[in-house]
């Protein structure tokens, strides 16, 4: 039998035609299958983020997502933000460097986080200052420090909502879904499915 491969490049013009009124557009990416009908296997327009250490404002960077990365400024280097609006706030004006977020609004509200490992969806979302915190899993170390601006939190949580209220304290670590904290106390341990510290 035979096949039709092929291949385009669109440029598309979000309201259908070029003026004043519909001046956004998009690229599409089409590809042919064996029945010679096309599917579009990327699209970018203006909201889409896609930078491999080429197009931010900062070094070494890896962006991919929607809004991921959006507030890179000079010197928030060396991160690798996947996800929508993941680490869509960090600044290179405090830190906000060697982050890894993976997930949908991962490090969101990270404004100066730097050197942290967040996977899963809000993961660290609210972490304005963290550095050295590893969060895995859905809303893991959700709010993050209130300590200041480049504080070494060392928090380490892994689990469903793990250490979601932790806020100030340090060097805490937590394994287990819904695992709790005393949000400022330093230097605790909770293991366990909703297991909680003598602080919490």
């Amino acid at each position: 039998d035979n096949m039709t491969v092929g291949a385009r490049i669109e440029a598309l013009a979000a309201g259908g035609d070029w003026s004043d009124a519909h001046n956004e557009a998009s690229l599409a990416f089409y590809v042919t299958s064996g029945d010679a009908s096309q599917a579009v296997v990327l699209k970018l327009d203006a909201a889409s983020r896609v930078s491999i250490s080429n197009n931010d404002l900062g070094t070494g960077n890896t962006l991919l997502g929607v809004s991921a990365g959006a507030g890179i400024t000079a010197n928030a280097d060396y991160n690798v933000l996947i996800g929508h609006g993941s680490g869509g706030a960090i600044t290179g004006s405090n830190n906000g460097d060697r982050n890894v977020a993976i997930g949908a609004s991962t490090l969101g509200n990270g404004v100066a986080a730097y050197r942290n490992v967040a996977i899963g969806s809000n993961a660290m979302f609210t972490a304005v200052g963290d550095g050295g915190c590893v969060a895995i899993g859905f809303n893991a170390l959700y709010t993050g420090s209130i300590a200041g601006i480049g504080t070494d939190m060392l928090n380490t949580m892994v689990g469903y909502n793990a250490g979601y209220l932790v806020a100030g304290g340090k060097f805490n670590t937590g394994l287990g879904a819904n695992c709790a904290f005393s949000i400022n106390a330093d230097n605790q341990t909770a293991i366990a499915y909703q297991a909680t510290t003598d602080s919490a």
